[in-house]
């Protein structure tokens, strides 16, 4: 019973982790927020990866130099903080 109840915490806790995606306009420019394009909640890397490379390739004219990131279950570093703090980053 015990190891069933780990195995149901661990499927749980699986199942709440989100990927937020990242767009930067300009990757020389990472520090203007006002240039990042942030959406929320895709179910997995892959998912937010696939969606970063058709943003970016619709938009490649506009912003030739934009970049992307991929990041899980980001909360704000404190209340009602801008900044985020996430579990993880990656591209």
């Amino acid at each position: 019973m015990r190891s069933q109840l780990t195995l149901l915490s661990l499927v749980a806790a699986g199942c709440t982790s989100k990927w937020d995606l990242i767009i930067y306009e300009d990757k020389s420019n990472l520090a203007d927020e006002s240039k990042w394009h942030r959406t929320f909640g895709y179910e997995s890397l892959e998912a937010c990866r696939s969606e970063a490379l058709t943003q970016m390739s619709r938009n490649r004219e506009t912003f030739p130099n934009a970049d992307y990131e991929c990041a899980r279950d980001c909360k704000p570093m404190r209340p009602g903080s801008s900044v985020q703090v996430c579990d993880e980053t990656t591209r």
